[in-house]
């Protein structure tokens, strides 16, 4: 992490109890008022939350499929049954669709890293969830995906290594900073 990043950290850390009385937290989502404890999401946002972690999804790639599909945790949707993906295993929060996708862009584009650490717990509790299903599913580190420097650069950090760094916390896993991005690819958003 660049010096420049933590001093950013360390004085809005510093300013919060402030900023806090003039301008009263709000929900990410729904722009509502919130008490500290609320972590930054409304209790309608975080029961929409919660209920995108309990509908059944391929077991692989992370489809949606049918409760009647999904019956086993090592469940594959038809797609999957003949594919090799390279994926052992697939664990998700929800569907890329209110509220999770607000949440995501403004993390990625919005230069919110704070996020980040309200995103984490649902994704900790949606492997945990996975881990549950399946003995076979394990977590040994978290590898986030990197960004090219320069898209790095326009952002102003990586959002996958942030949930990395809060979600190792969460389940005790080390993170590895192992992989380098070495072309600038396409966004997914195009």
């Amino acid at each position: 992490m660049s010096a420049v990043r933590t001093a950013r950290r360390v004085t809005r850390g510093a300013a919060r109890p402030l900023l806090s009385l003039l301008f009263p937290p709000a929900c990410w989502v729904e722009e509502k008022p919130l008490e500290e404890i609320d972590a930054g999401l409304s209790a309608g946002v975080r029961e929409k939350i919660a209920r995108g972690l309990l509908d059944p999804y391929c077991g692989r790639c992370g489809l949606t499929v049918s409760e009647h599909a999904a019956r086993s945790p090592r469940s594959e949707c038809p797609r999957c049954v003949n594919r090799k993906l390279g994926v052992a295993a697939m664990a998700r929060v929800g569907l890329y669709e209110a509220p999770l996708a607000k949440l995501i862009t403004t993390l990625k584009f919005s230069r919110r890293w704070e996020l980040a650490a309200v995103l984490a717990p649902f994704m900790f509790q949606a492997i945990e969830m996975r881990r549950a299903a399946d003995a076979d599913v394990a977590v040994d580190a978290l590898v986030p995906v990197p960004l090219h420097w320069r898209r790095g650069l326009a952002r102003g950090f990586n959002q996958a290594e942030e949930l990395a760094r809060h979600l190792g916390r969460l389940g005790g896993w080390p993170v590895y900073n192992a992989l380098r991005r070495t072309r600038p690819t396409h966004e997914q958003t195009h």
